[in-house]
């Protein structure tokens, strides 16, 4: 099947993700990510900002209210049966798996014909359109989660980028704001990364992140 709660429950959780909770429960960190995949949260953080939102829940574009993305899925394969078959069986004969995930966390389909598709309403105001609760390329990250995420920036003692070459805007000018405060700045990634092309002062481990962060929560367990 086609099938967005398939695809997501098979990503299962990551050592690296572990590791950063750990740090966070055990060192009163707080986490901001760019991951959309909710496995900062499987894992059992509390303190995670999710930078550019989840995949799992969907907005209403006029109310704004929020809708499980499973329980949408399981109503739009519902409402579209005849032609989700008909789909299986173009991928079948063109040797496409629809069990291949796409960015956005959709199945792989070969179908350029959507016109019969039946799409749900927003299930609250029975007019509006359910999109992914992601910030995708040309959106804009809301105001408000860029504030708390400068304000736990700005109240920090250091900050620890992981994994990420900061060439995003709305994650690097959080290193700015750092930088602007006098706060010290350690990048974990392996690679050359924004911060060091723009010639900021920062502490650069090049080394991968599983098992750096592993010895790190030794280290500090001991």
């Amino acid at each position: 099947q086609i099938d967005y709660h398939d695809t997501t429950r098979s990503i299962g959780r990551n050592n690296a993700k572990n590791d950063d909770v750990r740090l966070e429960q055990e060192q009163h960190l707080s986490i901001i990510t760019q991951n959309v995949d909710g496995l900062h949260r499987r894992a059992g953080s509390i303190r995670t900002t999710e930078l550019h939102g989840r995949t799992d829940r969907l907005k209403c574009m006029n109310c704004g209210s929020y809708r499980s993305r499973q329980e949408f899925h399981s109503e739009l394969e519902g409402l579209n049966h005849d032609w989700l078959q008909q789909a299986l069986k173009e991928n079948t004969a063109t040797n496409e798996s629809a069990s291949m995930q796409r960015p956005d966390g959709d199945g792989h389909v070969t179908s350029e014909n959507y016109n019969d598709v039946l799409v749900p309403s927003c299930t609250q105001c029975g007019v509006g359109f359910m999109k992914p609760d992601v910030v995708f390329f040309g959106d804009t990250v809301p105001r408000h989660r860029v504030e708390r995420c400068r304000a736990a920036v700005q109240a920090s003692d250091g900050l620890l980028c992981i994994g990420s070459s900061l060439a995003v805007l709305s994650a690097f000018r959080f290193v700015r704001t750092a930088v602007d405060e006098g706060i010290p700045i350690a990048i974990l990634n392996v690679g050359e990364t924004r911060a060091e092309v723009e010639g900021l002062n920062t502490t650069k481990i090049e080394s991968p992140i599983g098992p750096t962060l592993s010895a790190c929560l030794s280290h500090f367990s001991n």
